[in-house]
């Protein structure tokens, strides 16, 4: 092994603390980042392969007249090219009267459905003519259970029927996925709805769905009709229409999708030449509609929540690594001195960014994909009714975009350090860095103040603002964790504020779960950034600490003498951080169309202070340890 490989292994078991925070820190980000860049996609997918499964119909036809919908119709739709099948029933909502409700009424062939398969979840399909099958129960629903009998009466003039029937199973239609109610055709003020509005505002809702399986209808009108029952079913018009393409794209949320299946509902408007048909495609169906908004809602903060989450880290890894190199120009100069190339230089240097960056980037993709996913996934079924089974056939764009920058970032900061200490002379690499001269800060200007402060604070003050850059680095990594964990907590605040509106409730309630994930990680992130910080702020301080020490200072008060600069650049940090903070969620609540800001409690902003503070104290606690075991001779030795 040759003394060159010797100091790299060297230089990472010294710097080993340095290497697993810097990994810690890329990640926090790649985690968040990657975990929910991709969750949008994985509900979408999920959703697709269901829709899959169960062969939900593109387009629904659905007749604006009492004649319904003329098999001639039918027929012509049927013999188009990029029709798959079409299959027409009759569908009736009833207005119980207020102490009951709407209810919607199918008349299905339950055995010979091709599309929009009626799945039973409970109990069993009708055997007898006085028994349905009811849909499952969204949060808002009318409850009925298995046995239950419900007794109604059908005044459509074409099937006009008293009857009294029995729940005999529950099932799942796949158009109905969302919890809260469905959009009756039955209006509030009594007139006749358009079909084709999108103003549900003067809609009725429906209280319960239910099925009535056609065979079983058949026999009961056979019985009660001496059987005349088919003429009896012939004169029940088709009042809907399922129909299903096969020229469209895979994923129905894509524009490709929705612009495809409008081109061919113009080709069957031409074909039938029939104005007295709507056609509701999926994007008019509210689950389908209310999953593609919200997830388009996760994907914003998918792509806005990042941009902090990879500033903070970047700013906490040029830190890193610029004290890293700093503690090794002596090192470098003796490289520089045997003749060692610049390149071979960079190449160690650049392998403990790299290091960290693969094994950031690797555990990041990891727990980000295996943990976050799921959650907001989970999170989903509070407002609807997803498929037990996610499909993880998703992109990478927005996570390994991101991701690829930090590690560029990583990379380039390094890259940059260790070539302009290359340019530097090798005689000036081996002498210790020249202290910067003392000069007197703006404070020291004021003697009113200045004077009434006592020699630990005046210490600080100087400390602070004669290592301008540790500030800096120092206030903005604090601010944008502030940022992050105040935007957490105002999406909490907007999720419970908006929580007495019935279409949003459940959706809110998931999106405070999407909230709770945002404040975990900017936390763990902040903890991570503050330790960091301060542990560097001692380690370069251990000669300054010990002096302290031999004159006379306990570990508590050299603690203390770290832990006041740390607290005061928080402070600023916190500062800054708060209005950056409302700005980017008041932004982010006007582009999700999402409340405002006037839901944001004034404790949040006290909440997230706090909880900085204590990351602080937390970190100052853990470091103490660090203070004790300085060696007082150890450290006061010439570096000369």
């Amino acid at each position: 092994m040759t003394s060159f490989l010797k100091s790299v292994i060297r230089m990472f078991k010294k710097n080993i603390l340095r290497l697993i925070f810097m990994v810690g820190i890329i990640l926090i980000g790649v985690a968040f980042v990657s975990g929910l860049s991709v969750s949008g996609n994985i509900i979408k997918n999920s959703i697709n392969t269901y829709y899959d499964g169960e062969k939900v119909s593109d387009v629904i036809l659905k007749a604006t007249n009492e004649d319904g919908i003329s098999q001639d119709d039918v027929n012509k739709i049927k013999e188009l090219d990029f029709v798959d099948g079409i299959y027409s029933f009759f569908m009736y909502d009833i207005n119980m009267g207020e102490d009951k409700g709407d209810y919607r009424i199918y008349l299905l062939d339950y055995d010979n459905l091709p599309f929009n398969y009626i799945d039973l979840i409970e109990g069993n399909y009708p055997q007898e003519i006085n028994q349905i099958v009811i849909e499952k129960t969204g949060q808002s629903n009318k409850i009925y259970n298995i046995g239950d009998v419900i007794s109604f009466t059908l005044d459509n003039q074409y099937l006009p029927l008293d009857l009294s029937v029995e729940v005999s199973g529950i099932v799942s239609n796949p158009l109905y996925l969302a919890k809260q109610k469905e959009y009756s055709q039955n209006t509030i003020d009594g007139s006749t709805p358009d079909i084709n509005s999108t103003d549900t505002s003067n809609l009725r809702q429906i209280d319960c769905i239910f099925y009535i399986d056609t065979d079983i209808l058949t026999e009961f009108l056979g019985d009660a009709f001496k059987d005349a029952s088919d003429v009896i079913m012939s004169l029940i018009p088709k009042t809907d229409a399922y129909i299903k393409f096969n020229n469209l794209p895979k994923d129905r949320f894509s524009d490709e999708y929705k612009n495809k299946v409008n081109e061919n509902i113009e080709i069957i408007k031409d074909t039938i030449n029939n104005d007295n048909y709507a056609y509701i495609g999926l994007s008019s169906n509210l689950s389908y509609r209310s999953i593609l908004e919200y997830t388009d809602k996760v994907d914003v903060l998918a792509l806005i929540f990042p941009v902090f989450f990879i500033a903070v880290s970047a700013l906490v890894t040029l830190v890193t690594t610029t004290r890293l190199i700093e503690d090794e120009r002596g090192v470098i100069g003796t490289y520089m001195t045997l003749g060692i190339s610049r390149n071979k230089i960079l190449m160690k240097y650049l392998s403990f960014g790299l290091i960290s960056g693969i094994l950031g980037l690797g555990l990041g993709f990891l727990i980000g994909l295996t943990s976050i996913p799921p959650i907001i996934y989970n999170a989903f079924t509070i407002s609807y009714f997803m498929p037990e089974v996610m499909d993880f056939n998703f992109s990478f764009l927005i996570g390994g975009i991101s991701s690829a920058l930090l590690f560029i970032i990583v990379l380039l900061i390094t890259f940059i350090l260790v070539y302009k200490y290359t340019n530097i002379q090798p005689a000036d690499l081996l002498r210790p860095k020249a202290p910067k001269p003392g000069k007197k800060i703006l404070l020291e200007r004021i003697p009113f103040i200045w004077k009434h402060l006592s020699f630990s604070f005046k210490s600080t003050f100087r400390n602070l603002f004669r290592q301008k850059l540790h500030l800096i680095m120092t206030i903005l990594s604090v601010a944008g964790s502030t940022v992050l964990i105040f935007c957490g907590f105002g999406l909490v605040d907007v999720s419970n504020g908006l929580s007495d509106n019935p279409d949003l409730a459940s959706m809110l309630g998931s999106l405070k779960l999407i909230s709770f994930i945002i404040v975990l990680f900017a936390v763990i992130l902040c903890l991570l950034v503050v330790f960091n910080l301060t542990n560097m702020n001692i380690s370069e301080r251990e000669r300054e600490l010990a002096t302290l020490k031999v004159l006379g200072y306990n570990d508590f008060e050299c603690s203390m003498y770290t832990f006041r600069e740390i607290l005061i650049s928080s402070i600023f940090g916190i500062i800054i951080g708060l209005p950056l903070g409302y700005l980017l969620l008041s932004f982010v609540l006007d582009y999700v169309d999402l409340g405002n800001m006037s839901y944001v409690n004034w404790y949040s902003y006290l909440i997230c202070v706090i909880v900085i503070l204590i990351a602080v104290l937390i970190v100052n606690i853990l470091l103490n340890r660090n203070i004790r075991k300085i060696n007082m001779s150890d450290s006061l030795k010439s570096v000369e």
